[in-house]
């Protein structure tokens, strides 16, 4: 296992703990930029000022990376396609090509 990316700057203690319990809070987070948005279950949105790939680093055993702008919550996919997933929400997201194969693996389906 790849060792975890390390933060240019120290987080404040809310980052800190919105990644350890990102799992039971964040139904998803997406790119905007050099920025992540988090949305939360309960429906509320917070901005950090760190980019995807970093936050892939720190959560991937319970987030997966489905496309360039997307880290999903693996416990919030309820349906897997070809071309997408449908979480518990019924919100549906695009798989990147590149990365469907590896999505699928990585969650136990089979193509």
């Amino acid at each position: 296992m790849s060792e975890k990316r390390l933060m240019k700057h120290l987080p404040r203690k809310q980052h800190l703990e919105l990644l350890y319990h990102a799992k039971d809070i964040v139904s998803h987070i997406e790119s905007e930029k050099n920025y992540s948005c988090f949305y939360l279950k309960n429906g509320k949105r917070i901005l950090m000022s760190y980019t995807l790939s970093t936050y892939q680093g720190a959560l991937e055993s319970s987030f997966i990376r489905i496309n360039r702008s997307v880290l999903i919550n693996k416990s919030e996919i309820v349906q897997i396609s070809k071309n997408g997933v449908l979480t518990n929400k019924g919100e549906n997201f695009i798989i990147s090509r590149r990365r469907i194969s590896e999505v699928l693996k990585h969650l136990s389906f089979n193509a």
